[in-house]
């Protein structure tokens, strides 16, 4: 796992720069309910949520490991994209989002690091 990690639920993607800062934000009875949709580390792999029978949240690697590189990119930039229309991100514009790479993405996703 290569952090940050990033959560996608419900058309917006929340960033933590660490699984644990991920886990301790998600609620349990949002996993349980299904709100969130997909979580991924830095390089696409996909992630697990799972609630502990303490009823804490836990963000695992998927089992067997999947790399979902091609959607989490697509992700990113609906995110990135997203924020640009809404006057929130300042210095990119949509051609640099539409050619960045997944790294470069990443990088200005932190930008917006959910606290």
């Amino acid at each position: 796992m290569k952090s940050p990690i990033f959560v996608y639920s419900e058309g917006y993607m929340d960033v933590f720069s660490s699984k644990e800062k991920a886990e301790s934000y998600a609620e349990a009875i949002d996993v349980k309910n299904g709100i969130y949709a997909a979580a991924y580390d830095s390089e696409g792999n996909l992630f697990e949520f799972s609630v502990t029978p303490d009823n804490f949240v836990a963000i695992k690697p998927a089992n067997p490991l999947v790399n979902k590189a091609d959607e989490f990119y697509k992700l990113l930039q609906d995110f990135l994209k997203t924020l640009l229309e809404r006057n929130k991100i300042k210095g990119i514009s949509e051609d640099w989002i539409a050619n960045a790479s997944l790294s470069e993405l990443v990088l200005k996703s932190l930008d917006f690091e959910t606290h």
